[in-house]
């Protein structure tokens, strides 16, 4: 595989990045929903009358979160192909040599630093686009279920 020397996400991760931003709007209405159910559940006592929709709650949350999870990794694995290899390998060191997975990662951590600083500096910056993008999404959230009770209660 040729290296790519140049910002990712306008070069080879071009059609990730407009993926990751196709993905955005069903991970705003998982979390509007979520906000929706669970605004009317009191999660400070257990009550097993209400248990349907305390179900509905954890589902939809645990499936936001996976679907936010999901798309940020298929995106930084489009974007950076070879770091995808390099947590394969450190995966296969781990199964042979018995690593505890911290020291792996770190030992990753490090070559990264050592051998790929503008990767790194890009993992960085995508990263932090992806935290605000995930701060949009809960604001997003928070609105569409807001007008969502209003639009319910008249």
């Amino acid at each position: 595989m040729k290296k790519y020397h140049g910002i990712r996400i306008v070069g080879v991760g071009r059609k990730a990045y407009l993926e990751f931003l196709r993905n955005l709007t069903p991970q705003i209405l998982l979390l509007g929903f979520t906000i929706h159910v669970g605004k009317q559940l009191d999660l400070t006592s257990i009550d097993f009358s209400n248990w349907l929709q305390t179900l509905i709650f954890w589902v939809l949350l645990i499936s936001f979160f996976f679907a936010f999870s999901i798309n940020y990794f298929s995106l930084l694995s489009e974007c950076f192909p070879d770091i995808d290899r390099l947590f394969k390998r450190q995966a296969n060191k781990n199964r042979d040599k018995k690593l505890i997975t911290i020291c792996s990662n770190a030992a990753l951590f490090r070559s990264i630093v050592k051998n790929r600083p503008l990767v790194l500096i890009e993992i960085v910056f995508l990263t932090i686009f992806v935290n605000i993008v995930a701060a949009v999404i809960l604001i997003s959230g928070v609105r569409y279920a807001a007008s969502l009770m209003t639009a319910i209660q008249g």
